[in-house]
């Protein structure tokens, strides 16, 4: 089968504090975006990349894929206001059948990972772990209201993949009724009840978020992946 990759990398950083987009810094002397784009170059089933990003960082990925010498078809679209839009302007321009979602402030799924999702025979795919803490549920009045059964409950990590046309059709739906949706397999359930199979995901795979996360980010590079190359 063959995918288009829809790479999320228009986000501003706000609560990174910086003002150049994280993304766009530096894990083991790359930018983290790149991380992603070597990797995907890697996956033979994917076909194209299609980057959503801000018009002003067009030059940038223009750029990272010279230097990196990137060789997979690369399309550049500018992203939205929210993460839901952005998804969805990507979904607009792929051209193939099924789609793989990913976020450029995940940079260490590794080429396995991919090739493990891939792998799978559900149509629609994505990653979670596990939860390892107690979750409590408070009401609008600031105060404990209900105990969430841990077991029950999993932590969406990505990439995650789908049926284009299903995506998409969730993507216009929400678009409808003015509804807000923080990732995509939920829109699935949400709007088509279509089952969506559960990876387990790795504890690496963190988003880098703050600060702290790009810190951590670099000793949790050190500690995997230099140590495979050894």
């Amino acid at each position: 089968m063959e995918y288009t990759m829809i790479l999320l990398s228009a986000g501003r950083g706000v609560r990174f504090g910086k003002e150049v987009p994280k993304q766009y810094l530096a894990i083991a002397g790359k930018p983290m975006v790149v991380h992603t784009l070597e990797n995907a170059d890697k996956i033979q089933e994917i076909k194209e990349i299609i980057v959503v990003c801000n018009e002003e960082y067009f030059d940038t990925i223009k750029g990272y894929i010279t230097n990196y010498n990137i060789h997979k078809k690369i399309k550049l679209t500018e992203g939205g206001a929210t993460r839901q839009e952005s998804v969805y302007k990507g979904l607009l321009v792929a051209e193939y059948d099924s789609v793989i979602i990913h976020e450029a402030a995940r940079p260490f799924v590794s080429v396995e990972d991919y090739k493990k999702l891939i792998d799978c025979n559900c149509e629609n795919v994505t990653y979670t772990y596990p939860i390892p803490y107690t979750v409590l549920k408070k009401n609008e009045d600031g105060f404990i209201s209900d105990i969430l059964k841990r077991d029950e409950l999993v932590n969406i990590q990505l990439p995650q993949k789908f049926v284009k046309q299903d995506i998409l059709k969730c993507h216009e739906k929400a678009i409808e009724d003015q509804q807000f949706f923080t990732e995509d397999a939920g829109m699935i359930k949400h709007y088509l009840d279509k089952d969506v199979y559960c990876l387990k995901g790795q504890g690496y795979n963190i988003k880098i978020t703050e600060y702290f996360d790009l810190l951590f980010g670099e000793a949790l590079y050190r500690e995997i992946y230099m140590k495979e190359n050894v």
